[in-house]
C-alpha cells in the first residue's frame, strides 16, 4: 500500500516535472504581422501614401468581438503599433504607390473583428478590417474593402496554447495584409 501510493507520487511528480520542462523550451512568439516574401506588384497607383492609421470599430460597427487589448491599455496600443508597422513594411515592399505623386492619400485601417478563442487546439483566428484610401486634398473615399482573414496552428506548432494562439493570431493579420495588397489592384484612379 505504503509502495503504491509512493509510485503514484513518483508518476505524479515525473509527469509535472515533464510539462514544465517541455513548457520551459518553448519561447512565446511576438508579435510579428508582417507579410513573408512580399515582393512588388505588378501596377502602380499614382498617390503617395502620407498616413496610416489603425483603430478599433465601435460596439455597433463591429461583425464580431475585437481581442486587440484589454480596456485600452498596454496590449491594445502595442497591437495597434505593430499592425501599423507591418502594413507600413508591406505597402513600402510592394511599391503599389508613387512616392514622387504630388496628390496624397491617407489609408485608415478599423479592426471589426479580431477573435481568438480562449482554449482550443488549432485556435482558430478571425479578422475583418474595413480599409479605406481617403484623398487627403478633399477628404474623399476612394477606395473602401472590408477583408475577412483567418489563422489557425496545428497542434504541434507548440505545446503550450498560448503560444499557438499568438501564432494563429499573427498569421491571421499576415493573410488580411497580403489581401489588402492584392485588392488594391482594383483601385480606379478617379481623375482618369
Amino acid at each position: 500500500m505504503l509502495l503504491t501510493r509512493m509510485m503514484r507520487l513518483s508518476l505524479l511528480l515525473i509527469g509535472f516535472w515533464s510539462i514544465l520542462n517541455l513548457g520551459g523550451c518553448a519561447q512565446a512568439p511576438t508579435l510579428d504581422f508582417v507579410p513573408r516574401d512580399v515582393l512588388p506588384k505588378g501596377f502602380k497607383i499614382d498617390y503617395e501614401l502620407k498616413t496610416i492609421s489603425i483603430s478599433i470599430a465601435q460596439e455597433d460597427e463591429r461583425v464580431g468581438k475585437t481581442h486587440v487589448g484589454f480596456f485600452g491599455n498596454q496590449y491594445e496600443a502595442s497591437f495597434k503599433q505593430a499592425f501599423k508597422d507591418a502594413l507600413e513594411e508591406a505597402i513600402t515592399k510592394s511599391a503599389i504607390f508613387n512616392d514622387l505623386s504630388g496628390r496624397k492619400l491617407a489609408l485608415t485601417a478599423k479592426i471589426l473583428q479580431f477573435e481568438t478563442p480562449s482554449m482550443g487546439v488549432s485556435f482558430d483566428t478571425a479578422m475583418v478590417v474595413r480599409y479605406q484610401l481617403i484623398d487627403r486634398a478633399d477628404g474623399k473615399i476612394l477606395f473602401t474593402r472590408d477583408i475577412k482573414s483567418s489563422g489557425s496552428v496545428p497542434f504541434d506548432f507548440a505545446f503550450i496554447g498560448a503560444i499557438r494562439a499568438t501564432e494563429a493570431r499573427n498569421r491571421s493579420v499576415r493573410a488580411n495584409v497580403e489581401e489588402l495588397l492584392s485588392s488594391l489592384s482594383e483601385f480606379k484612379d478617379p481623375s482618369k
